[in-house]
């Protein structure tokens, strides 16, 4: 809550599975930041790319992100690339934690 919170009139990328959930999870997600005023982008991870791939990583940047919100994609020790504060919201059990991430699982 207190990540939220903290990007009030920030820009902020929401990196999401292309499935149902991520796509739900990324619209409950930017219509809450909608609400605390931030300015959310929804980037959805396409077929054969993870939040790690270049092209991802290409996408996510040219939105100029604030912070990061990192939806359904699993977790891995690898570092996403944002250089922002970042956030992960997932069900599924983490592999590893990228450095300078908040996960919620």
């Amino acid at each position: 809550r207190a990540f939220l919170q903290a990007q009030r009139g920030r820009r902020v990328v929401l990196a999401c599975d292309r499935d149902v959930d991520g796509i739900a999870a990324a619209v409950l997600t930017k219509r809450a930041l909608g609400r605390l005023a931030a300015h959310p982008t929804i980037v959805p991870i396409r077929k054969g790319e993870s939040v790690q791939s270049p092209s991802f990583r290409d996408r996510m940047a040219s939105s100029s992100p604030e912070a990061v919100v990192v939806l359904d994609t699993g977790s891995r020790a690898t570092p996403i690339g944002a250089g922002v504060p970042t956030l992960l919201v997932d069900h599924h059990q983490p592999s590893g934690l990228p450095p300078d991430a908040t996960c919620v699982s």
